[in-house]
């Protein structure tokens, strides 16, 4: 008995500082979360302000530190699949867009679908929004994308449903109503088809595009029932642009050229479409008609007669034109288009082009071009180009070196594309010419250098820079090198064969000078055949 009192004060002490002990650890868990929770919140700010900042790279640090903070919150981990969708790392944008979907699937849905989508996985996107569905059974946005996912996947009938179920929920809308008209269409349900646009119509009676869409659905399969029902909305809507644009293809279909063309042109002198509108319907119409000539001509003579200042209608009239190949018909438009916007360097080129094509061109017509087009863009290397060639036409040499150098000089530093450095070239050849014909060979090599930059193996700045630094240079070496270059490119080109046996005459090697101007004499053709024949006779007589 004694013993058991002695142990027992024993053992409520340990007790004691058992439960002590016991205290002070979740005191201390405790005071642990709440820094932590402190932390990420801090450090999840700090992601925030980053990503507003677009400091992308310091976002995903302070992500990826918030995540092992708390891996099991979902705005972290669709922040983290969203920068890994933005480096193209879609497997991780995957991980991180499900295990956000998982761990909130009513709030972070739409990031992970999307990108099933984007990978072609419809299952899977599918599944996951019959899931969603479920938890969101009215969500609108939900069922289009459920549609589209079994339409994707190939499951009409479940789009259908689908479909009809976002009818109920939404109202009858001109959105779900072609979604369905398509739908049937597909599936071989005209029946149904028709109907869904004839319900749309009753409820909305003054939507004169869908009283079009259905009179057009009419005319493919029933003449009858459409010409009755395009007289009944010709006497409710006499000067509708969509009525009338109806009528014209209703027209066309029996053969009626004239009377289409006129509903067609009626349609566009309504006042009810606006620019915009009339342009969209334009697309619509040229791919309908498969580009119709005279239909097209008419409908765009009718944009300029309505917007004579619109330089867009002006432009597009003139692309098609060209694509008709029809130059003399595109020039008085893009003339036209010049003298309202003279602001765009390509319409002053597309006008220069048609000029060269159209074989009756006058040269008035060129000046006009070149010359306000290189006072319009004093600095561009393609109208510094042509401007440079009508001032050598004009014998206007000194004046033609001047705008051409000008132009070399000015953007020499610049950040040039493919087409302006062909003509930065040309300018470079251009001066190097001048420079060769006044025997001032320094400024020559100057610039044939500054070409062979852009365009190494041309074999016209090559031959002639070869020959010119042969005859007047200090490095015939690089002169052969030069011409052996333009050999590989046209080994068969009398000048230059010509070129290199006289570069080969000149350092003493005659017997191979020989072999080329004899080759070069047998590849005449149209070249000048008096200095090569002269350099035939001193090499062959040497």
């Amino acid at each position: 008995m004694k013993k058991i009192i002695y142990i027992l004060p024993f053992f409520l002490l340990i007790c004691c500082k058992s439960q002590k002990s016991a205290t002070a650890s979740i005191d201390s868990r405790s005071l642990y979360e709440e820094q932590r929770e402190k932390l990420f919140k801090y450090y999840f700010y700090e992601a925030e302000k980053a990503i507003h900042l677009s400091e992308f790279d310091r976002a995903m640090g302070l992500w990826l530190f918030c995540q092992s903070l708390d891996s099991t919150d979902a705005a972290v981990q669709q922040n983290l699949g969203f920068l890994y969708q933005g480096l193209e790392n879609k497997e991780a944008a995957h991980k991180h867009y499900q295990r956000a979907y998982e761990l909130d699937k009513r709030m972070y849905w739409k990031n992970y679908v999307s990108l099933l989508f984007d990978e072609n996985e419809y299952e899977e996107a599918a599944s996951v929004l019959t899931e969603i569905q479920k938890l969101l059974p009215d969500d609108t946005e939900v069922l289009e994308a459920l549609s589209t996912a079994y339409q994707a996947k190939g499951d009409q009938k479940s789009a259908i449903k689908t479909q009809l179920k976002l009818q109920k929920t939404e109202g009858i809308n001109e959105y779900n109503t072609m979604a369905l008209y398509n739908l049937y269409s597909s599936t071989g349900q005209v029946s149904k088809a028709v109907k869904v646009v004839e319900d749309y119509v009753d409820e909305n009676p003054d939507d004169t595009r869908f009283i079009a869409f259905l009179l057009d659905i009419y005319c493919s399969y029933d003449s009858t029932k459409a010409q009755n029902y395009q007289l009944e909305q010709l006497q409710k809507h006499p000067a509708d642009p969509y009525i009338l644009l109806s009528l014209s293809h209703y027209a066309f279909i029996r053969g009626d050229d004239q009377i289409g063309t006129e509903y067609m042109r009626q349609a566009f002198q309504s006042s009810e479409w606006g620019f915009a509108d009339k342009m969209s319907q334009l697309d619509l119409i040229q791919r309908r008609y498969n580009f119709n000539v005279p239909l097209t001509v008419m409908i765009y003579d009718q944009l300029i007669k309505d917007y004579p200042m619109e330089a867009f209608v002006y432009r597009r009239y003139s692309d098609f034109l060209l694509l008709l190949g029809d130059y003399q018909a595109a020039k008085p438009v893009v003339r036209s288009l010049l003298e309202i916007d003279e602001s765009t360097s390509e319409d002053w080129m597309t006008y220069l082009q048609i000029l060269q094509s159209d074989t009756i061109s006058t040269d008035a017509e060129y000046e006009w071009c070149i010359f306000n087009a290189f006072h319009k863009f004093p600095h561009s290397v393609e109208w510094s180009y042509w401007y440079s060639r009508l001032a050598i036409i004009n014998q206007q040499i000194d004046f033609a070196l001047v705008v051409a150098e000008r132009a070399i000089h000015y953007n020499k530093d610049k950040d040039l594309t493919q087409e302006e450095k062909n003509y930065l070239f040309h300018l470079h050849q251009l001066c190097g010419d001048i420079y060769s014909s006044r025997d001032e060979y320094d400024k020559s090599f100057e610039h044939y250098e500054g070409a062979l930059l852009i365009d190494p193996n041309n074999s016209y700045i090559l031959n002639n820079y070869a020959y010119l630094l042969a005859l007047h240079g200090d490095n015939i070496s690089k002169a052969e090198n030069m011409s052996q270059k333009t050999l590989q490119n046209e080994p068969n080109n009398a000048m230059y064969l010509d070129t290199y046996a006289w570069i080969l005459h000149l350092q003493g090697q005659d017997m191979l000078a020989r072999f080329y101007i004899q080759k070069a004499i047998e590849n005449l053709k149209d070249e000048p055949e008096e200095e090569i024949r002269q350099h035939y006779n001193i090499i062959m007589n040497k």
